[in-house]
């Protein structure tokens, strides 16, 4: 009966240990594992105030409009009829976040056939895609959308090996054209 509980004991102390030492190898902190609140480097805490997400605002912020003939002139982003910015993003698991994004229409006509696609990068290798239909956006209006970001934890610890940092490809594509937008940003 002893040998049966120690065995028992024993078989239960290696799957800790094992567990453990997995989440520890895919680059959780201990703290990750304890449940500790106020540490940051999850991925997809918020970014720091100063950084900006409306597709031009910082020097690795670029946007184009897609045009025709595959003239993919760069040009600021004020000076186009739609923004894309990040606004909100909220726990929802440990490699889980709900992120509320937001399309403005900053032109005088309403601007049809919205649909946004998105594609998140950590250094080259893509951990997320997915893509809203929008819809319609009226003049000097906004539509916010909320869109749950499920990494696994492969490409979390892609990301915490890329300095906690991705790169976000977001193409707007309506009825009157293509804009795309990029950002790097740290979240980890």
């Amino acid at each position: 009966m002893l040998r049966t509980a120690l065995a028992g004991v024993g078989v239960l102390a290696l799957v800790v240990v094992a567990g453990v030492g997995g989440a520890l190898a895919l680059g959780f902190t201990p703290a990750d594992l304890a449940g500790v609140d106020g540490i940051t480097d999850k991925v997809g805490d918020d970014a720091s105030p100063d950084v900006k997400t409306d597709g031009g605002s910082d020097d690795t912020s670029a946007a184009s409009d897609g045009g025709d003939g595959g003239d993919e002139a760069v040009q600021d982003a004020y000076d186009q009829p739609l923004r894309f910015s990040v606004g909100e993003i909220e726990e929802c698991g440990t490699t889980c976040r709900d992120v509320t994004a937001e399309v403005r229409n900053t032109g005088n006509e309403s601007i049809d056939d919205i649909d946004v696609e998105v594609h998140i990068f950590a250094d080259d290798d893509e951990v997320w895609d997915g893509n809203v239909e929008v819809g319609s956006v009226d003049a000097a209006a906004s539509q916010q959308e909320t869109i749950r970001v499920e990494l696994g934890y492969m490409d979390a610890y892609k990301i915490k090996q890329n300095d906690g940092y991705i790169t976000v490809k977001t193409t707007v594509t309506t009825a009157s054209g293509t804009f795309s937008f990029e950002e790097r940003r740290k979240v980890a």
